[in-house]
């Protein structure tokens, strides 16, 4: 048994959430490539096709994003259940409902995390910040990170609500240069292959932030592990599966 089927119990399907992140956003890479490479040989038929891909594919990273980051709060604290004292201390609202609670008989300690990260919504800066910050006392999005990344979210959330036609709302926040006639209501936002690919690896980048900043927080929380428990420190390790590709060494959180 490798080390990933030894604590895949302790991650949301089975996989490490960076790991299970990059992937992801490998696969969507790959799904605008490919209508790319077709609207080249046959502009007429895949050019609208390639900017539907191009749409659903940056709708698909946002909500990735936002899943690896429930992922990772999950994960951690299915590695090291103690931490809800302090989430709960800070957070005396929090309640799981005992129907649901039942349903770990057998299970609770390692995988409790799952039904504690379901009570929440990670799909903003401000609220992945804070809840990090309630469970290990560290916001691993900078201010300028987090205002990236509303950014990005503010253009997924006019391909999906408002189906790509400007807002009002959205030009006002000028999230992507602008011809000077755009009208809202009227015109549509043009993300093109080379503006998909720099949010996407600005999302990933947000991803290897959030991962590297909360692992090394867990180390810092736990005594370097020694307060983990001996059977789940290896999955400490398994955070960061997938981070090395990237960055060498971890960075310092706000």
């Amino acid at each position: 048994m490798d080390e990933h089927d030894r604590y895949s119990h302790l991650f949301t399907g089975g996989t490490p959430p960076f790991w299970l992140f990059d992937y992801q956003l490998q696969s969507l890479f790959s799904v605008v490539e490919l209508a790319q490479t077709r609207a080249k040989a046959e502009p007429r038929l895949y050019s609208d096709v390639l900017a539907r891909a191009r749409d659903v594919a940056l709708i698909g990273a946002v909500g990735y994003f936002e899943a690896f980051c429930k992922h990772q709060f999950a994960a951690l604290v299915n590695i090291h259940p103690p931490l809800l004292e302090t989430f709960a201390a800070k957070r005396a609202q929090a309640a799981v409902k005992l129907s649901r609670l039942t349903s770990l008989f057998g299970r609770f300690d390692t995988e409790i995390g799952f039904l504690v990260a379901e009570q929440y919504d990670f799909g903003g800066s401000r609220a992945i910040n804070q809840l990090f910050r309630d469970i290990l006392d560290v916001t691993p999005l900078s201010h300028d990170e987090g205002d990236d990344f509303e950014r990005i979210l503010n253009v997924r959330h006019l391909l999906v609500h408002h189906a790509g036609l400007y807002t009002y709302e959205y030009l006002q926040g000028k999230a992507l240069p602008q011809k000077p006639a755009v009208r809202p209501f009227r015109d549509d936002i043009q993300l093109d292959t080379k503006q998909f690919h720099d949010y996407e690896e600005r999302l990933g980048m947000l991803g290897v932030k959030v991962a590297t900043v909360t692992t090394k927080a867990l180390y810092e929380n736990t005594d370097e592990l020694r307060e983990v428990a001996p059977d789940r420190r290896g999955a400490v390790g398994l955070l960061l599966a997938g981070v090395w590709d990237v960055i060498g060494e971890l960075p310092e959180g706000d």
